[in-house]
């Protein structure tokens, strides 16, 4: 290039050689230079980290409060950087919404509301299948077509999958409702926890695979656009403190990123702040991050990740527990979470909160946790010196290496830190006007968890990688220990917290406004609320009930038609989905999301597609529908534009 670019305006080859040399050199300087946002340098461990000092750090708390005072001092309330006019035009947009239809809120007298209002705490797991936990049904049992061996029974176990213990997941599901039949809005993080944000499907948003991460800078710099969230919505249409606790990976949060806002007000991405949340508590993302580089490769991320905590934009000083405790991620979230249900309670009290806690656990690198351990010591009689020195069934694996022992720590842990945020309620007297909810933002990661009578995990959208565990809490008004079958999803979350919280939902244009029919559009829900099925959960009278999910019978939730087809994708499973289309027959082990009752519509775009196009190449198309009252078009409408997307459009 550089000959073909120099050499036709230079006499002499030799003269040319030299200037490309001297190019290149200049380049590879270049590059050093400029190297932390061309190549970011992944650090091999945490004192390279810390004396690199490329990363801002803070050593005492009244330091970082100092410097969170100083942002909020130069932008006034949670304001995003004014000279971005994509920011300002999507700010107008939502605060012209909101005035039309429910007026505004004045912060400054936020005990003024006279309508009562819950709270809501929201957990939500990462990575965990629908099989990890000792709630029935979300568990491998006796005479279930498991496909693995009874981890209670045989002398692999602990070895083996299954056989986890969450006995706070359990006490909470006494205590309110499981649904059997919850899926995830994505087999993979990113795209599932903006559907979580905001009641729409993934691909609405462009959210399509993980953010930040890989090489490609598309990945890279992908994040959660400025749209109405759950935590924006609470906050100003019904007054809520909002917080968040845990993992984000919704963008916005690599250092480069943090910097922008933090030092100089300018928000290309957006953090947690930006959509709704008053305080945050998370830590850095991306491929130069400390999660994404020694903490991943040490399996330190779950034992060492309190070390790397961001509170509104600023890292956190280093909190260590005395005597050498063990310091675990996850009840580090709790308790961080723990703090703002004080903070909501002193700062303002009477006024309902929504905090979310989204744990890191039990996603990997997996690491022997031994505050999750400790619970196998009591059950199976053992010590910590036993599962150390414990050696699997084929006498080569050392248990504590076992992929699948370390994440059942993990989960057992973070179910403890669960019982943290409990016991919490309880004792700051708010349990009985908190809603409390807790699933997972995609099925198990392959080789570590299980899906109980499901096939795969993680990133397939095999009922393993979508349907997930799911437990509502709100004494008084969700019956204890109660379950429903009804169908519901991610995007079902938000519309369910608004019916909540009494708050009207943005489904109509409204009159008189000057926003355009397709801006009113992007802020309808994909999801609908679960409340009236919540409140009228069906008691357990025996351990069979809750496994009732298996049966043929699709029921629809009242008042609203069944959403008879969310998703589905992924060549790799097409042949297993054409097999099951074939045969209009009840959920099995070989299904994919889509309940069977509605394959006339599948074999209607096979029919539309001919004998020149497979199914399979459909499929893997990533084709939507969605089937609602609310929807404005008619079904033979949609099953038009259905048609001509499939034959006309190569889908990403």
């Amino acid at each position: 290039i550089c000959n073909r670019t120099i050499k036709p305006l230079l006499v002499w080859r030799s003269t040319t050689s030299m200037l490309c040399a001297v190019t290149f050199a200049l380049w590879i300087a270049v590059r050093e230079v400029i190297g932390d946002a061309l190549h970011p340098i992944k650090f091999e461990t945490e004192e390279q980290f810390f004396n690199a000092k490329t990363h801002e750090r803070v050593s005492t708390e009244s330091e970082m409060l100092q410097k969170i005072d100083e942002i909020r001092g130069r932008r006034g309330f949670l304001f995003w950087n004014k000279k971005n006019s994509n920011v300002e035009a999507a700010l107008k947009f939502v605060s012209e919404y909101r005035r039309k239809s429910h007026g505004t809120i004045d912060h400054s007298v936020r005990n003024g509301s006279l309508i009562t209002r819950p709270n809501i705490l929201f957990m939500l797991a990462d990575d965990l299948g629908y099989g990890d936990l000792s709630v029935p049904p979300f568990h491998c049992r006796d005479g279930h077509p498991c496909g693995y061996i009874n981890p209670y029974q045989s002398s692999a176990f602990p070895c083996t999958e299954g056989g986890i213990l969450s006995p706070q997941l359990e006490r909470m599901a006494k205590n309110g409702a499981i649904m059997t039949n919850f899926h995830a809005s994505a087999p993979v993080c990113s795209p599932s926890r903006a559907s979580i944000m905001t009641g729409l499907y993934p691909w609405r948003l462009t959210a399509m695979n993980a953010f930040e991460l890989g090489r490609d800078m598309s990945q890279r710099n992908g994040f959660l656009a400025q749209v109405p969230t759950t935590a924006e919505t609470l906050r100003e249409l019904g007054g809520y403190y909002t917080a968040h606790s845990g993992k984000w990976h919704l963008g916005g949060m690599r250092e480069e990123l943090r910097r922008d806002r933090a030092l100089r007000d300018q928000c290309t991405r957006p953090s947690p702040n930006q959509h709704g949340f008053e305080e945050y508590i998370s830590e850095l993302d991306g491929p130069e991050s400390p999660r994404y580089t020694f903490l991943n490769r040490n399996s330190e991320l779950h034992s060492k990740g309190h070390r790397h905590l961001i509170k509104d934009d600023i890292p956190m000083p280093i909190k260590e527990k005395p005597n050498g405790e063990e310091n675990v991620l996850s009840d580090r979230e709790a308790e961080d979470a723990i703090q703002f249900m004080k903070t909501a309670k002193e700062k303002y009290p009477g006024q309902p909160w929504f905090i979310q806690v989204w744990f890191n656990a039990p996603h990997g690198p997996w690491e022997v946790l031994r505050s999750g351990e400790q619970l196998y010591d009591v059950k199976y009689n053992k010590t910590a010196a036993d599962w150390a020195n414990f050696v699997c069934h084929n006498e080569k694996e050392k248990l504590h290496s076992n992929s699948r022992w370390r994440y059942k720590t993990m989960v057992s842990a973070m179910d403890r830190s669960i019982g943290l945020l409990l016991d919490a309620l309880k004792q700051l007297d708010l349990e009985s006007n908190t809603l409390v909810v807790f699933t997972s933002d995609n099925g198990h990661e392959m080789g570590s968890g299980q899906a109980a009578i499901y096939k795969e995990g993680k990133r397939s959208l095999m009922e393993g990688g979508v349907r997930v565990p799911a437990i509502w809490q709100w004494p008084g008004h969700i019956p204890a220990n109660s379950y429903t079958t009804y169908w519901g999803a991610h995007t079902d979350l938000l519309p369910t917290f608004l019916d909540v919280a009494n708050i009207p939902h943005p489904l109509t244009p409204i009159p008189g406004s000057t926003i355009s029919s397709r801006s009113i559009s992007s802020i309808r829900f994909d999801g609908i609320s679960l409340l009236s099925v919540l409140l009228q959960a069906t008691p357990i009278t025996s351990p069979a009930d809750v496994y009732s999910h298996h049966s043929s019978s699709v029921k629809t939730i009242p008042g609203e038609k069944e959403i008879k087809m969310r998703y589905f994708s992924q060549s790799q499973h097409a042949d297993n989905m054409e097999n099951d289309l074939s045969a209009d027959s009840a959920t099995t082990t070989n299904s994919t999301i889509i309940p069977m009752s509605h394959s006339k519509v599948m074999l209607e775009i096979k029919e539309a597609l001919g004998t020149n196009a497979s199914l399979n190449a459909a499929l893997s198309g990533r084709v939507f529908l969605w089937h609602k009252d609310t929807d404005p078009y008619s079904r033979d409408e949609r099953m038009q534009c259905i048609k001509l997307r499939l034959l006309r459009t190569s889908f990403s």
